[in-house]
């Protein structure tokens, strides 16, 4: 493996390169971060015969990771082989958090269901990011004041510890659930609110 070097600290997108040894017969080269969800595929060398592959880490698994790469060839009777290649490096997350609103589950519209009943709206979220973060919210009326905060851990909140980073279409991150109260337990007024989701590290 050319790139990234042994112990390298790597972030953002990174090149990855192996050169296989001339004369070998490769058609491909598989570069994996086990156990981090990451794995890039290389059907075809450059000009120079080097398999590269530029490769966003952003939401790989951040720490100490082995990355590997596979080398795929076949032998002079067409069989098929692989060699692996294992670097240690270092996944740095500088990129901030990206959150957005899913809207496979949910229904954002409070009402009252009866009499002094509250028919509660749930909000559904998802983020991508590789390390643990710190979800918290805020529920702002027309005016742009805060009438109902929302923190990690809060029996109207729900929140993994780190995101699915959309692996799969039926998930979510993170949901909360909008009972039409302040946060003195008054009911709010009939009008259009808005929520606000921040995750930290």
């Amino acid at each position: 493996m050319i790139a990234p070097e042994p112990e390298a600290v790597v972030s953002g997108v990174v090149d990855l390169q192996v050169a296989p040894t001339v004369g070998m017969d490769v058609y491909g080269v598989s570069f994996d971060m086990v156990g981090s969800g990451c794995s890039w595929w290389v059907g075809q060398p450059g000009a120079d015969g080097v398999f590269a592959v530029s490769a966003d880490v952003t939401v790989c698994s951040m720490g100490a990771q082995y990355l590997t790469a596979t080398v795929y060839w076949h032998d002079e009777f067409g069989s098929s082989h692989g060699y692996q290649i294992s670097s240690p490096v270092t996944v740095s997350d500088v990129t901030a958090p990206v959150v957005s609103i899913w809207s496979g589950y949910g229904n954002r519209v409070v009402t009252l269901s009866a009499a002094d009943t509250i028919s509660e709206g749930l909000v559904y979220f998802r983020c991508v990011d590789g390390s643990p973060v710190t979800w918290s919210w805020e529920l702002r009326d027309a005016d742009g004041v805060v009438v109902r905060t929302y923190a990690e851990g809060d029996h109207d909140t729900y929140q993994r510890g780190v995101c699915e980073n959309h692996y799969y279409y039926y998930s979510y991150d993170a949901h909360v659930s909008l009972d039409g109260m302040d946060d003195a337990g008054n009911r709010l007024a009939d009008g259009s609110y808005s929520l606000t989701a921040t995750r930290t590290r």
